[in-house]
């Protein structure tokens, strides 16, 4: 059960676009939320430190305020540090359960512009760590549901069982649709395993089936399975960007999410491209 998040915010609108579509995050379980913001010791000890600390101060007071008004019970924090350096030591301190921060902005180039804030908590964080994306201004008249579609891209690993746990706790809520996925990335593959192609297909299809039965029996009433070839990335974004799809649940690789095995893995690769947010669990 998911029930405190710690919540990386920022000083810009870009953070109260976040909060608006955390109203829907209360289906996850998460009732606590603490709200941190970072200064550095160069901003206290400068002749503006004082303006700067009220500054934080005033955004966290109207972060917390809206986070408040959607149910969630909120403690704030301004830290000494980096907040790069800390989100990840505190959430271990304060036994979170999640840690959610603003996603990087997807570029055609990479990992050379996924740094920041998203990719020292992803490379760090033994927790499960959410990326949300929200597409829209801080004041816009408008619902954010980042429950709306989940897909759950798996290769029924024991990382995508762990994932699948956390998907599980989700059933129970109504109006969220969720897709099962399996891809046959048919380009690693040799002759002998094109042959059993149509055999694979059938045995996957069957594990989907099965965890769909309980996701059903969990309480989901909209569940889809699909198993389909190609390059595993390339379906995936382009499943998520046709069907709409607000939040992928990924397995990941333990021990700290991003070790360098892992920066080429399709988790990362989505957390940095993907035009939903993403839950790595």
């Amino acid at each position: 059960m998911i029930e405190k998040m710690v919540f990386a915010a920022g000083a810009s609108d870009s953070s109260m676009e976040v909060i608006r579509c955390m109203k829907s995050m209360r289906k996850l379980g998460i009732k606590k939320c603490l709200l941190l913001q970072c200064y550095s010791p160069g901003e206290e000890a400068s002749a503006i430190g004082g303006i700067v600390g009220e500054i934080y101060e005033e955004n966290l007071a109207r972060q917390k305020e809206l986070l408040e008004e959607q149910g969630y019970e909120v403690e704030t924090r301004i830290v000494k540090g980096s907040l790069e350096n800390e989100v990840n030591d505190i959430a271990e301190k304060e036994n979170a359960d999640i840690i959610v921060t603003k996603a990087t902005n997807r570029s055609l180039i990479g990992d050379a512009v996924f740094k920041g804030l998203a990719y020292e908590v992803l490379h760090k964080s033994e927790k499960p760590v959410m990326l949300v994306r929200a597409n829209f201004k801080a004041d816009a008249d408008i619902e954010c549901d980042i429950m709306n579609h989940i897909m759950f891209p798996t290769d029924f690993s024991e990382n995508a069982a762990k994932a699948f746990g956390a998907l599980k706790s989700l059933a129970p809520c109504h109006g969220t649709k969720i897709t099962l996925v399996h891809v046959q990335d048919t380009t690693r593959m040799d002759s002998e395993l094109l042959q059993k192609l149509d055999e694979m297909n059938e045995e996957d299809f069957s594990k989907l089936m099965d965890m769909k039965k309980e996701l059903e029996e969990a309480g989901s009433r909209d569940v889809e399975i699909q198993v389909v070839q190609g390059v595993t990335t390339t379906v995936l974004m382009n499943m998520a960007a046709d069907e709409g799809v607000s939040l992928m649940i990924m397995g990941s690789q333990g021990l700290g999410f991003v070790k360098e095995l892992y920066l080429g893995s399709v988790s990362h690769y989505m957390a940095r491209h993907s035009a939903s947010s993403v839950m790595l669990v």
